[in-house]
């Protein structure tokens, strides 16, 4: 992205709209130091991009969940 990478995106996003549920789909989205930066800036999942659409509707599911909890972002 030519202004900001997507960790910083996040970061930004969550922090101006903080109720904001943010699904990142990454080519590093596999690498456990990417995931763990996705989650700490705000992140509620992250999927590499050759997610399938099982995964996707996966990711989706467990942030309603998360939502219906009161859960603002995953540890």
């Amino acid at each position: 992205m030519p202004i900001m990478d997507g960790l910083e995106a996040t970061k930004e996003i969550c922090t101006k709209f903080p109720g904001a549920k943010v699904l990142i789909c990454s080519s590093v989205g596999h690498v456990p130091v990417y995931k763990r930066q996705a989650f700490a800036n705000g992140a509620c999942g992250v999927l590499p991009k050759e997610y399938d659409l099982d995964d996707l509707e996966f990711a989706i599911s467990e942030i309603e969940l998360m939502n219906e909890e009161g859960v603002t972002q995953k540890s």
